[in-house]
């Protein structure tokens, strides 16, 4: 096969059986749309193709911190136009490396929270508007979180080849981002009445997956319909790691934790349901994206993979111990307490015996297993939104702290302190 373009090697990617041997569900037919395959690696070739169809003349501008931004730049280039991301949410150097070698001009706003924080000045959307307010002339903004074009691509291709390949599925499952992919799938299954039903993957507060959202963060996406799913199953970050090991191992597919996800999930749903209800049907879910990118991730969540061999994917009981603070505790002095927001929001607003410690900058210890705290001193975190409070608490406990997390969560004290 010889192409021209490297654009002709997007779409097309093939259906993988996954073993029975491997699921463990007798009698259900389980596939993988292998879409990592991609020649850039990932379910978001597509998406980039149709989002750059859109911008006529003028350079693109993109909110991403990987895939998306890997895509568009390749396809701007090869198209003579310039690409600009502006993000705050490239945390694994292993990604920022692959855009800094395919010269991916980033605008790095201050590293912003897994919780998104309303208060923060430094988001991406905010910098992207006040850019094409300034140059309204020289870019055209893809917006994936909104675009249409992004579930349309998807629609209009990646639910075709299924649907060519095995027909409709009797059972859809889906990672939960900006929910292109799952929304054009499912849309297009819908349209053709064939009663598939559809399931979304989200990560468990307290649990950091690249490229899942917790279902509170999917209130934020702009493309989110909750009506296209009909339930949701939620995943923490280890039992994504042993999902991506199984499909890994067993199944040669080098894919992400994110696929790892899907797979753990799919497998707690369907084995929730009447075994015998499932023989003969098909279930369908979308490999996304290869696993080189994601193994500083992989390395900071389960070291002993790395240096002992050890093929197990567990956590010690004290990792995933979860303690809380009350403000009262915090009142009377009983905690060091973290605020993990971005410099310009603790600065803007915060609680008068906290200190400013941001989340990307613990990330740094956590490599070397450290803190920067005396032990001898209960600590207790604080985010927006719970989760990565809830998170680093419990890693500073699998340490040796005695850690916990705030109660209330930042922003929703933010009112009970006269901010607005």
């Amino acid at each position: 096969m010889i192409l021209e373009s490297i654009v002709q090697h997007i779409w097309n990617t093939p259906l993988l059986r996954i073993p029975e041997t491997v699921h463990g569900i007798e009698g259900l037919r389980i596939y993988a749309k292998l879409e990592y395959l991609n020649p850039f690696w990932s379910v978001k070739d597509r998406t980039a193709l149709w989002l750059l169809a859109e911008s006529g003349g003028k350079d693109l501008i993109e909110s991403s911190s990987g895939n998306t931004a890997k895509a568009l730049w390749v396809l701007a280039s090869l198209s003579g136009k310039k690409f600009l991301t502006v993000t705050n949410r490239i945390k694994l150097r292993e990604v920022a490396d692959v855009l800094r070698i395919i010269w991916v001009e980033i605008e790095s706003l201050p590293p912003g929270s897994e919780c998104p924080d309303p208060h923060d000045p430094n988001s991406p959307f905010w910098t992207i508007r006040k850019i094409m307010e300034n140059q309204p002339w020289k870019y055209h903004w893809t917006d994936q979180y909104t675009n249409a074009a992004n579930p349309q691509i998807h629609h209009d291709t990646t639910a075709r080849e299924i649907d060519g390949d095995i027909g409709s599925p009797d059972y859809f499952f889906a990672w939960l981002w900006t929910t292109g992919t799952s929304r054009g799938i499912v849309e297009y299954f819908l349209e053709k009445r064939s009663g598939m039903r559809s399931v979304g993957i989200i990560a468990e507060s307290g649990s950091y997956i690249p490229g899942i959202r917790s279902g509170r963060e999917m209130e934020e996406v702009g493309l989110f319909r909750k009506d296209c799913y009909e339930d949701f199953v939620p995943v923490r970050d280890l039992d994504a790691i042993d999902g991506m090991l199984i499909l890994v191992r067993k199944c040669g597919m080098l894919v992400w934790p994110t696929t790892g996800a899907v797979f753990h999930g799919m497998k707690s749903y369907l084995r929730s349901l009447d075994p015998t209800s499932l023989r003969g049907k098909n279930a369908v879910f979308v490999a996304c994206d290869r696993v080189e990118p994601y193994v500083g991730y992989i390395r900071e969540k389960c070291p002993a993979l790395f240096e002992t061999g050890d093929t197990r994917v567990e956590a010690s009981p004290a990792l995933w111990d979860s303690k809380t603070a009350t403000l009262d505790d915090l009142r009377n002095g009983n905690h060091l307490v973290i605020d993990m927001r971005s410099y310009p929001s603790y600065e803007l607003w915060h609680l008068p015996w906290s200190i400013s410690f941001p989340y990307h900058r613990l990330q740094g210890y956590l490599k070397d297993r450290y803190l920067p705290f005396p032990k001898e001193k209960s600590i207790a975190f604080a985010c927006p939104f719970w989760e990565e409070s809830v998170l680093m608490s419990r890693m500073a406990n699998g340490m040796g702290y005695d850690s916990y997390s705030l109660e209330g969560w930042i922003s929703r004290l933010i009112g009970g302190f006269g901010y607005s």
